[in-house]
């Protein structure tokens, strides 16, 4: 893979980035001070300009200041002016870009802390009749669905399911409600949240596997499949429909654990891997090393593809690139 484009953030690390829905020339990206363990934070605007196929150039055209870390974010495809970020003091928080140019006002236009600890990740449910409901997973345990309406931000139920803190999780693209999340605990649970309460259980929920899962996507293509990241660097393939085994094991996928998994929108079962050991990998549904970049001089943490522009994808990570 060959990079076209890069970017220094200003005196922050990169935890995440993602282009806006349907849209290649804007990106937004969530940085934070002291590798996220302490201090502040941004939300920050990058424009995607392209002077030729093979050459573009990005520029912040605006940031936010939060004075805790953000460690993921999600535009909405409801609304595309509207994003969701997972906080660093237990809060989730709704953000609105491009704001009021007149307006004084630089901060989330709704925000709820309702967790007790760090929330690592946000996603909205893909569009539909509930497509302005968000899930939050937590280092307390726990999983929180919310409804973003006229009042604010309203917690519909919490779900408590891990025994360990959660580090990902992703909503099904094409079978409403149903949620998939990751823990400490070395397992994989899947909910469905159109049917859950305060006191359900999960749906399914695995033994627990040889190390943390670190990251979870669905395919975009075959909503019965989806791909698991773990910190001994294995991906896995699995089946919806047959949790109880693997489909595929990419052994050794990575070096170090593997902090993102992305599945293109444009190519049915090709997805993408960042890793701590500093590589982005391209991989199809048969476990084949497409394509992989060392464009990075630090942990890999963020990762998208373009929404408009096939073989194309942006990362980000702690070298603040």
């Amino acid at each position: 893979m060959r990079q076209i484009s890069r970017l220094y953030t200003p005196n922050q690390q990169c935890y995440g980035v993602q282009y806006a829905p349907n849209n290649n020339t804007l990106i937004a990206c969530v940085t934070c001070d002291k590798f996220g363990l302490s201090g502040a934070a941004s939300l920050c605007f990058i424009k995607h300009s392209e002077n030729t196929f093979i050459e573009s150039k990005f520029s912040i055209v605006d940031s936010y200041k939060f004075g805790s870390s953000l460690f993921d974010l999600d535009w909405s495809h409801s609304d595309p002016h509207l994003l969701v970020t997972a906080n660093g003091d237990g809060s989730i928080a709704i953000w609105k870009w491009p704001t009021d140019p007149h307006s004084l006002e630089r901060k989330p236009l709704h925000i709820s802390k309702q967790h007790s600890r760090e929330v690592y990740t946000a996603k909205w449910e893909p569009s539909g009749m509930r497509a302005f409901n968000i899930f939050s997973a937590s280092w307390d345990e726990t999983i929180k669905i919310w409804n973003l309406n006229s009042s604010g931000l309203t917690a519909l139920t919490s779900l408590k399911g891990h025994n360990s803190m959660l580090n990902s999780g992703a909503w099904n693209p094409k079978i409403t409600g149903i949620l998939l999340s990751t823990g400490a605990d070395r397992t994989f649970r899947v909910w469905d949240v159109a049917k859950c309460t305060s006191n359900s259980v999960p749906i399914f929920s695995s033994k627990p596997l040889g190390a943390d899962i670190l990251a979870v996507d669905w395919n975009d293509f075959d909503s019965n499949m989806f791909v698991l990241g773990y910190a001994s660097g294995l991906i896995e393939i699995r089946d919806f429909r047959n949790m109880q085994e693997p489909v595929k094991q990419i052994k050794m996928a990575h070096k170090y654990p593997v902090k993102k998994l992305k599945f293109s929108p444009h190519i049915p079962g090709l997805f993408a891997s960042v890793s701590y050991d500093m590589n982005t990998k391209v991989w199809n549904m048969e476990g084949n090393l497409i394509g992989e970049s060392l464009n990075h001089e630090g942990f890999v943490y963020g990762l998208d593809f373009d929404p408009v522009v096939p073989n194309r994808l942006v990362d980000c990570g702690w070298d603040r690139k």
